[in-house]
């Protein structure tokens, strides 16, 4: 019997396991391949993710903050903008958790816009001026300002420019989200055509991804077709321009306004002509596909910006100035809501009058702009009053009105008390009185009585029955002057010394032209001719310029607005 083995013996021979027949090798350089080929797959999809997509716009315009601040403003502005820019085929960034989470933790817009994959970012900081107007509920109109540019990013910058705009609310809140989305219109006119002009976007439009040349086939259909709605507003201009300037005066002229202007002369102070300048620019809506026009702030002053008296909605019905220019009344439209009457010295403004049910129009100052005489309706349907106040302190001197007169025609100062005036009583006629306080005796009737001047001797009275004008005497130490104009006159003004006098004559086909009278001897002249329609004449305070408005239909927006341009004749001292 054999022996048993050993065992050992036993323990070598038994099976061997399936680790035993596997070469033996370390394993941790397999480990480290693989680790480094996710690290490598996932850098590649952060670069993919991170890297800047070529239509990715950040908007980061500051108004009393930014978006992602809770800044209601700059929300409404990035809103209104960002829904212009994606509706043209780019891709804004919003306010997802992952745009706000890198927005809040970056140090710069900039910063942010790199981390989001922005490939632009729209920057620019809004200054912001509010007004609180008069009115028993409140209204708060705004103003807005912004310089904004265009970067490509890293650091390139591709634009800049500036918008301006403005809007009112009874809510303070709903007024600056007003505003703020109105002027997001204007920095995208501003922006898209820069962002479809820039290389990148450009070189896609060129190339061959079919894709991306349809998402921006919307902002290159709208740029081309905001370049020639452009293009063709400046032409109507410029031929306006010109057909203006070609048109026949029988003195050469001077011009004071661009060619696309609305501007009202207030009248003619030492340094230059007051206006009112409404200003409008042509602005193409994307969303209208038409251009339209966008309104400004109107500006009271001088047309070369040089001196600002008042800013405002266009609201203005009327304004005087003195010829002097110290003082300026305006009446102010207080959005519909109101008006008032505001007085404007050197560089003080205040109000004057504030009325919920008063109408003022035709404001006229005394020479050294103490007093103030203006039409006056307390109802819509009420008949006009003529009052007469104090500037300094409001207070009526003078109030005409039903049942004590029909109807209250022209009218201006003669002195700081004494009021020229037409005024028609019950079963009489129209007659001219010189008023102190009172209705006084009238100092000389006829039919048809119109506009008329004032000088401290003489009043000159339009009347339009018989295409004359008549020359009164203040004093009454002469009978009145009878004058054939040919003509209807209107919107009459003494020359400073009353040598002469200016008018507005309409002929009987209808045409109007500025004329010059010489009082002495009712010499008449033509300044203008037919083929330029003019109105509001004003003598500078050497009497050496006679200034105008000269106007006509806005070529470009023939239904909805005016053009008036500032323009002066020479008019030679007899």
């Amino acid at each position: 019997m054999r022996d048993a083995p050993p065992a050992s013996d036993v323990q070598d021979h038994e099976p061997a396991s399936l680790d035993s027949l596997i070469p033996k090798r370390r394993i941790g350089p397999w480990l480290a391949a693989l680790a480094f080929a996710l690290l490598l797959g996932s850098y590649g999809l952060y670069r993919q993710v991170a890297a800047p997509q070529p239509l990715r716009v950040l908007i980061a315009v500051d108004l009393d903050g930014q978006w992602w601040e809770d800044s209601p403003g700059a929300a409404a502005l990035a809103d209104e903008l960002a829904a212009i820019l994606d509706g043209l085929g780019f891709e804004t960034i919003h306010a997802t958790p992952e745009a706000l989470s890198a927005l809040s933790d970056s140090a710069s817009p900039h910063e942010a816009a790199e981390r989001l994959g922005a490939a632009y970012l729209v920057t620019g900081e809004v200054t912001s001026e509010e007004e609180e107007l008069p009115l028993p509920k409140g209204f708060r109109q705004v103003s807005m300002t912004v310089a904004v540019e265009l970067h490509a990013l890293p650091s390139r910058r591709v634009a800049a420019g500036e918008a301006t705009t403005f809007s009112g609310a009874r809510a303070p809140a709903q007024a600056t989200r007003a505003a703020a989305a109105s002027i997001a219109r204007q920095v995208a006119d501003r922006v898209v055509p820069a962002l479809v002009a820039d290389e990148p976007v450009a070189a896609i439009l060129a190339g061959h991804d079919a894709t991306l040349i349809d998402r921006l086939t919307p902002a290159q259909t709208y740029v081309g077709a905001r370049a020639a709605s452009l293009e063709d507003a400046d032409r109507h201009y410029r031929e306006t321009d010109e057909a203006w300037r070609r048109a026949a005066t029988r003195r050469p002229l001077r011009w004071h306004s661009p060619a696309s202007a609305s501007d009202r002369l207030v009248g003619v102070a030492p340094d230059g002509p007051l206006v009112i300048a409404s200003d409008s620019a042509p602005f193409y809506s994307p969303s209208a596909q038409k251009l339209l026009h966008d309104d400004a702030l109107e500006r009271l002053g001088r047309r070369d910006g040089e001196r600002l008296v008042a800013a405002g909605w266009h609201g203005y019905h009327a304004t005087a100035v003195d010829q002097a220019g110290p003082v300026t009344v305006l009446v102010d439209d207080l959005y519909g809501w109101a008006r008032r009457l505001c007085v404007h010295e050197a560089e003080r403004a205040r109000t004057l009058v504030a009325s919920e049910t008063s109408w003022w129009r035709e404001p006229r100052l005394s020479p050294q702009g103490t007093r103030l005489a203006i039409l006056e309706r307390t109802c819509r349907d009420c008949p006009e009053a003529l009052v007469v106040m104090d500037v300094a302190s409001g207070e009526e001197r003078l109030r005409l009105a039903a049942p004590e007169v029909d109807r209250v025609g022209g009218y201006a100062f003669v002195d700081e008390t004494r009021l020229a005036a037409v005024v028609a009583t019950s079963g009489g006629s129209d007659a001219l009185h010189l008023l102190d306080g009172a209705l006084g005796e009238a100092l000389f009737e006829a039919e048809g009585m119109g506009d008329l001047a004032a000088s401290p001797s003489q009043i000159a009275v339009a009347l339009g029955g018989a295409a004359e004008v008549a020359l009164v005497s203040v004093a009454g130490d002469e009978a009145p002057r009878r004058h054939l104009v040919g003509g209807v006159a209107s919107a009459l003004r003494f020359a400073p010394d009353g040598a002469r006098l200016a008018f507005e004559l309409a002929d009987p086909r209808g045409s109007t032209v500025l004329a010059l009278l010489e009082t002495a001897n009712g010499d008449t002249e033509l300044l203008t001719d037919e083929a330029l329609a003019v109105r509001a004449p004003r003598f500078s305070p050497d009497g050496a310029w006679l200034y105008f408005e000269a106007r006509g239909r806005d070529p470009v927006f023939p239904d909805a607005r005016m053009l008036a341009r500032i323009a002066s004749v020479a008019v030679a001292p007899p």
